[in-house]
């Protein structure tokens, strides 16, 4: 008994920690770590590696100043103040280190920060059931006797005086009922093992369905929120649901059984296959060349592994004069590529913005964008469309100070993180004209995928991107299209879309950011 006891917390353990270091919980801005299989700090985003929760967890807007969120992180060396168990002995803890609760976390409770207990129901009342908690706060407890003692104080309206029944006589005599062996009030609810029987869509699975589970619950014409992806679409993996509603779920097979027709309004396969076939002004492979030459497996080597420029050829007088390149190119030297120095956009400059959104809206890409978007009930017309464009891509925000970035400046043209690190930059022809003047140097190719996918490692003026995307031959307003229509349908999550061309089927992996809740983080092609 003793070693099965062993076992099992050992496993409980392992769990855990698991979960741990697959979450950013009280991890945001930790440092980057190489043991870790995702990570929390400022750049994940660039390199497509942030845990699943970095977004709801608000890691996007955590200060280094400031301990919210960061009780869990490592000794950092480069920061003024710090968040971990070791600080109050050091004397260099963050100003809010006690008043978030960080001592509280880090001695191991699971349970939330003061002002809640792991003895109380303070912010508990209705909570699924907690192992881990040392009394209960849901609506068998009384039932159960484990409820905890402020539970009629904290939560009056969710604990009835005259709990439901529970039988104590021993199953194979009683003829009582129990609430504990029906599923009446309980379709969809989670494991709870106070129960005799289960009420979930994995009961079938391990033979523990309560008796009346296929009358109460298959019958049941009202779906369970722990079944359903209503007000849930697009967020991270959440184990306490029994399906899952993110752009991953159809990779994994956990989808719920909703989340085409409440997250999925548009059918991103037919949608962008449209929109590939037309993109006119796509430019031929005829008009520019390229050599890859060395693949960067690790691309966190920085060594130069290509001698030569990435373009070997590019016509220019075809390219710069083909559809909406000529009004795309001028717009990257509006911008100051140094993140903390605002943005100052000028009269001309703002033109220059809405002689390119006439450019692009005229195109028949944007045509069928605008008419997808509008039958999805996404927008209500081409000048909202327009109007919702120009403020998601070219609305100045605040990435390290006020007014120093915007969707547009990341994406397409590319910023100085710092001195030494580049953060966006995603455009072939951008990518083009910052090598022809010398001041990119291509170090080498990460990744690849047809048609024209290329993930690559370059210096720009002395920075470095240890691993970027661009798509060659692609047209500015087709980028714009899906990296829009994935933005607005499934944002902080990657989307995978089969694009089909006659008898050639390309994937595609559309990886979208928000920042402030309305502006591009980033848009890119995952590869």
């Amino acid at each position: 008994m003793k070693i099965f006891v062993i076992f099992t917390c050992l496993l409980v353990v392992v769990q855990s920690q698991s979960d741990e270091i697959l979450s950013c919980k009280h991890r945001c801005l930790h440092v980057y770590d190489t043991n870790l299989p995702c990570q929390c700090n400022d750049v994940c985003a660039d390199y497509g590696n942030c845990c699943d929760d970095f977004f709801t967890e608000r890691c996007n807007e955590a200060s280094f100043s400031s301990c919210e969120n960061r009780c869990k992180v490592n000794y950092d060396y480069k920061q003024d103040c710090q968040c971990n168990d070791q600080c109050p002995d050091y004397g260099n803890c963050c100003a809010d280190f006690e008043d978030v609760g960080c001592p509280y976390i880090q001695s191991g409770v699971t349970t939330p920060a003061p002002p809640m207990s792991p003895d109380s129901c303070a912010g508990r009342c209705g909570d699924k059931y907690n192992i881990s908690a040392v009394c209960q706060c849901d609506r068998y407890c009384i039932g159960f006797n484990d409820c905890c003692q402020d539970a009629k104080e904290m939560c009056p309206r969710l604990y009835p005086t005259n709990p439901p029944l529970m039988t104590t006589t021993a199953k194979a005599t009683t003829t009582t009922k129990s609430a504990y062996d029906s599923c009446l009030n309980r379709c969809g609810d989670g494991l709870d093992n106070r129960f005799n029987c289960q009420c979930n869509t994995a009961c079938k699975n391990y033979g523990d369905c309560c008796p009346d589970y296929d009358n109460l619950c298959l019958g049941s014409t009202t779906t369970s929120p722990l079944d359903s992806c209503r007000d849930r679409c697009g967020d991270g993996l959440d184990n306490n649901y029994n399906c899952q509603c993110n752009s991953a779920c159809v990779n994994f097979g956990d989808c719920c059984a909703d989340y085409e027709e409440l997250c999925q309004p548009i059918n991103f396969d037919e949608f962008v296959t449209q929109l590939w076939a037309a993109d006119v002004n796509r430019i031929p492979q005829q008009y520019y060349s390229t050599d890859y030459q060395a693949y960067k497996e690790d691309y966190g080597n920085y060594d130069d592994l290509a001698p030569n420029k990435l373009f070997t050829s590019f016509n220019e007088s075809y390219i710069y004069n083909q559809g909406t390149f000529n009004t795309f190119i001028e717009l990257c030297d509006n911008y100051e590529p140094f993140e903390t120095i605002p943005e100052n956009d000028t009269a001309a400059d703002q033109q220059e913005v809405e002689e390119f959104l006439d450019d692009i809206f005229s195109t028949q890409v944007m045509t069928i964008t605008t008419q997808q978007l509008i039958t999805s009930g996404i927008v209500g017309s081409e000048l909202e469309l327009r109007n919702q464009v120009r403020e998601m891509w070219f609305t100045h925000y605040n990435r390290k100070a006020d007014f120093d970035s915007s969707g547009f400046e990341h994406v397409f043209c590319g910023e100085f993180k710092t001195s030494t690190s580049v953060n966006g930059f995603h455009n072939w022809v951008i990518f083009y004209q910052r090598e022809k003047t010398g001041n990119l140097n291509y170090h080498g190719w990460t990744g690849q995928a047809e048609p024209g996918q290329l993930g690559v490692q370059f210096e720009w003026d002395g920075a470095m991107k240890s691993r970027s995307s661009i798509m060659l031959g692609v047209s500015p307003e087709f980028e714009f299209a899906v990296f829009t229509s994935c933005w607005l349908v499934n944002p902080n999550t990657i989307t995978t879309i089969t694009v089909t061309d006659e008898s050639e089927t390309y994937i595609l992996d559309v990886q979208t950011y928000v920042q402030d809740g309305k502006y591009v983080g980033s848009c890119y092609f995952a590869v």
